[in-house]
């Protein structure tokens, strides 16, 4: 098995084993290839030539600390059980400790988060999902891009929160739809709502303002969301991470 970064010539096979192992769209997948991917942050294992395995990762802000997410760990549905996972997240922990950078990941499956905590992650902050129906009076929207999104979820993200912003925004911006109003924010996708900061009693009429009849919407909770893996020794945890691209 050989462990490395990818060349862009295994953007195919990169596209073939994503949408087996997580199904999204190939529009999904072309705004993630043009806005997203770097091959300095995505490693792919190889067996006699094929791309068997993959997992890529973006830059967040902790505070004044710097993080990888790494997202869309993937092995071929016919080499798992070979350890290949564990090869591949290897080589990013290792770059990130040589950068004095720890580690953020969102387990695709409850499962995994006990694989997950064998390579030192730690479950933190936490996510609730719950369906929200529009109401019968709308509230006051705006649609936002993803930029000013980003810049008024600074003032309104909980305590101790994760940042990410840099290639995350035009990614998010291609594939996501943002509104605002006094002291909230929402983004919304095609069938689900993964981030909404400010007071809850507030969606239904958001909804209806945007004449959606129900939709699920994740706001900070308790639910076990992401875990962290740190290179420090004082135990410190972040508070919030939202956006998985698993």
């Amino acid at each position: 098995m050989i462990i490395e970064h990818p060349v862009r010539e295994d953007i195919p096979a990169l596209r073939r084993l994503w949408k087996q192992a997580f199904g999204d769209t190939d529009a999904f997948l072309d705004s993630f290839f043009s806005l997203a991917f770097s091959a300095d942050r995505a490693m792919v294992a190889r067996e006699e030539n094929k791309v068997v395995g993959a997992l890529y990762w973006l830059d967040c802000l902790w505070g004044e600390k710097r993080l990888s997410y790494i997202y869309a760990v993937a092995t071929d549905k016919d080499y798992r059980g070979r350890g290949i996972c564990t090869a591949l997240m290897t080589r990013p922990h290792q770059e990130a400790s040589e950068a004095g950078k720890g580690t953020v990941l969102v387990p695709v499956e409850n499962s995994l988060r006990t694989f997950y905590g064998r390579l030192g992650y730690r479950n933190f902050g936490g996510i609730d999902e719950e369906i929200f129906f529009s109401a019968d009076t709308p509230v006051a929207v705006q649609k936002i891009s993803a930029y000013a999104y980003g810049e008024k979820r600074r003032e309104l993200l909980p305590e101790n929160s994760i940042l990410q912003e840099g290639d995350f925004l035009p990614f998010l911006d291609a594939n996501m739809q943002f509104y605002s109003g006094e002291g909230w924010l929402l983004a919304i996708g095609d069938d689900f709502a993964p981030e909404f900061l400010g007071n809850k009693a507030l969606l239904p009429g958001i909804l209806k303002a945007l004449q959606i009849p129900k939709t699920p919407v994740r706001c900070a909770g308790k639910t076990p969301f992401a875990m962290y893996r740190g290179i420090e020794e004082d135990g410190a945890m972040p508070g919030y991470f939202a956006f998985a691209l698993d």
